[in-house]
């Protein structure tokens, strides 16, 4: 996981880009009053990582990306949800899932879940991630030209992981088995907001957020941005095209389950908006 600083410095620069980028551009009305809902694609390579641990014993860390060669482009469904009671207030609501199987040969073994998967077997993984986003925007500011704000929000951030393939077994060798984990966490973030009109038609979006917090046995760490452009080409109707980046690194140490998990989602995302 980057360190903190890198993080940080990383926001820093998107953010400078984000107004370098815009500092000279005249645009008109930046109000997001309103109801919108919009539907599209997200070309999105996956980064995960991570391991579950046993009752008594530390899992084996998998670089899923590496191992099972996860980190392939694959076009997912997004859908957003936006709703402005008032001018300087936005809510929004964003949703998409990403599963994959694969199969590899390992050279070493690989304990997952109080289950150890024998050296010079193949494994079988299956893994399905999905994000549900909640986002709060307050344009603080907001003229002919642009709008910019704060942005509070959440990533409710599902993970279901499974291995499948020969186990050890006591006084018995080795068998077929499997071992599944499954849970749900929230990472809350808090970011900044811009929108500004490039012309009669075109919008500049960009958001960036940043949080970490620890609660209840749980280290959640979050990092997320995006920046694109939208075509109004009607009263009721505009294209959307963007590059969305979001990462997530959880520990956690409970009774039930414990480990570490981190995953990203990156990728370009075309949507078709409608609005009410």
């Amino acid at each position: 996981m980057p360190s903190n600083s890198f993080l940080r410095r990383t926001l820093a620069c998107v953010l400078g880009g984000l107004f370098a980028a815009t500092s000279a551009v005249r645009a008109a009305d930046a109000d997001e009053e309103g109801f919108s809902i919009a539907v599209g694609g997200f070309v999105n390579t996956l980064d995960l990582s991570g391991r579950v641990d046993g009752a008594t014993v530390e899992g084996t860390s998998i670089d899923f990306d590496e191992d099972f060669a996860l980190r392939r482009h694959r076009r997912l469904d997004v859908v957003e949800l936006k709703a402005g009671p008032s001018s300087h207030h936005t809510f929004t609501v964003r949703h998409f899932a990403d599963a994959r199987r694969r199969t590899a040969s390992f050279d070493r073994p690989i304990r997952f879940d109080d289950r150890e998967f024998l050296a010079q077997g193949t494994v079988e993984a299956h893994a399905r991630v999905t994000s549900l986003e909640f986002d709060y925007t307050w344009w603080l500011h907001q003229d002919e030209q642009r709008a910019f704000g704060l942005q509070l929000g959440v990533v409710r951030l599902g993970a279901s992981l499974a291995l499948r393939g020969r186990i050890a077994v006591e006084d018995e060798g080795s068998a077929q088995g499997q071992a599944r984990v499954e849970d749900r966490v929230y990472v809350p973030l808090a970011g900044l907001a811009l929108r500004q009109r490039l012309g009669r038609a075109w919008w500049l979006q960009a958001e960036a957020r940043y949080l970490k917090r620890g609660y209840r046995g749980i280290d959640g760490e979050a990092l997320s941005g995006q920046l694109g452009l939208e075509w109004q080409f009607s009263r009721h109707l505009s294209l959307i095209a963007r590059y969305a980046h979001t990462r997530v690194y959880v520990t956690q140490d409970r009774i039930d389950l414990s480990g570490n998990l981190e995953v990203g989602f990156r990728g370009p995302q075309t949507l078709l908006r409608a609005r009410f």
